[in-house]
């Protein structure tokens, strides 16, 4: 099963953000405009100013559209397994937002495993006490997926229903009916491949099989009334495919660029010694005559030389180090957009070869793993 949940979750319920609100929360999602979603989950938020830092899962400022219009944060943390006191972490996170932004938050806690007993959609309280009493109550809502009916979801006229359902108490006595239930609701969902491929992966993660059960599933596979999900899951194990190849020529690359420092440092080790030495000699024979200053300038210029040549070496193998490692980083970047998207409109080359930071470069190649399009790279 998949390890990093919360990377995974969060690419799932950005790029379904509105249906996820939608699925549970469908009176909520009536008095929201969609159209104005910003993301603000990459910033960095502190208990207190000289306090440890923390990062949220999921933070998006929402527009109203009925009754009093407001600007609203809606905050969604992602838990694997159910944490210990989630009521006090999510109270934390509420005040650092109230002070930071001073806007209405609504908090939910996405738990993807069974979160004790009762509905999996609950309202959850933390009473903050001050002298044996309750002075301050804090709501928020709990998702546990494990905990709810899948049998209730899957059949929702929503793209995000049969994906979490995967996670939910199945509505089969049998796990390989329960997937292929799944993945048949999947497959009429109305998304474009990048989207479908997205779903279809919660599914295989989340719910996986036993050898005999797959073996089950394969030969159901063949059957002409799931010829839709057959296709499906050939788009999915090709982008897979695609996915793991451009990881390998990231390897590659980055290999290759370490050998290329190797060979360019002992090149010009060995070049400069060359060139040392035959200044050295020549500068000494031309210089000394007298015994004393022959001495005296063949200990100068040695040290000199010396300095000169470790420093010229340095800053040129740091030079050439940080162009060749950009350069690499470009094409890197070049041919992993154009395995994953074909090609590229006019001027993308262009704006990837303005990209001067090394750090940006390394974003974008950690975002055209999940990005659908180019036009969601963020090139500027």
């Amino acid at each position: 099963m998949r390890q990093n949940h919360d990377a995974f979750f969060k690419t799932l319920l950005r790029t379904f953000f509105a249906d996820f609100v939608r699925l549970f929360f469908p009176r909520k999602a009536a008095r929201i405009d969609f159209r104005f979603v910003t993301f603000l989950d990459k910033e960095v938020h502190t208990d207190l100013p000289r306090g440890p830092q923390r990062r949220l899962d999921l933070l998006a400022e929402v527009r109203t559209r009925a009754g009093k219009r407001e600007r609203i944060l809606v905050h969604v943390e992602i838990e694997a397994p159910p944490r210990q006191a989630p009521g006090e972490r999510m109270f934390r996170y509420f005040e650092t937002l109230d002070l930071r932004h001073r806007r209405p938050v609504f908090p939910i806690a996405l738990v993807l495993a069974r979160a004790g007993r009762g509905d999996g959609l609950v309202r959850r309280e933390h009473d903050t006490m001050g002298l044996d009493e309750v002075v301050c109550t804090f709501r928020f809502w709990q998702v546990a997926l494990g905990s709810l009916p899948g049998k209730r979801y899957v059949g929702r006229r929503n793209p995000l229903a049969p994906a979490l359902a995967a996670l939910m108490v199945p509505g089969t006595p049998r796990r390989r009916e329960w997937k292929l239930r799944c993945l048949r609701a999947i497959a009429r969902v109305r998304a474009n491949d990048a989207r479908r491929a997205l779903l279809l992966d919660c599914v295989e993660t989340y719910l996986p099989l036993t050898a005999r059960e797959q073996a089950s599933i394969d030969r159901a596979m063949r059957r002409p009334e799931n010829k839709e999900i057959r296709q499906m899951r050939k788009l999915w194990s090709e982008r897979f495919a695609e996915m793991a190849e451009m990881a390998k020529m990231v390897k590659r690359a980055k290999k290759a660029h370490k050998r290329g420092i190797k060979l360019g440092e002992s090149r010009g080790i060995k070049l400069g010694e060359s060139r040392g030495i035959k200044l050295g000699e020549s500068r000494g024979i031309k210089l000394g005559e007298s015994r004393g200053i022959k001495l005296g300038e063949s200990r100068g210029i040695k040290l000199g030389e010396s300095r000169g040549i470790k420093l010229g070496e340095s800053r040129g193998i740091k030079l050439g180090e940080s162009r060749g490692e950009r350069r690499a980083k470009r094409e890197t970047l070049l041919a992993q957009m154009r395995a994953k998207f074909g090609p590229l409109p006019r001027g993308v080359a262009r704006k990837v070869a303005a990209v001067g930071n090394s750090r940006r470069l390394d974003a974008l190649l950690r975002r055209v793993l999940t990005a659908a399009s180019p036009e969601e790279m963020g090139l500027r």
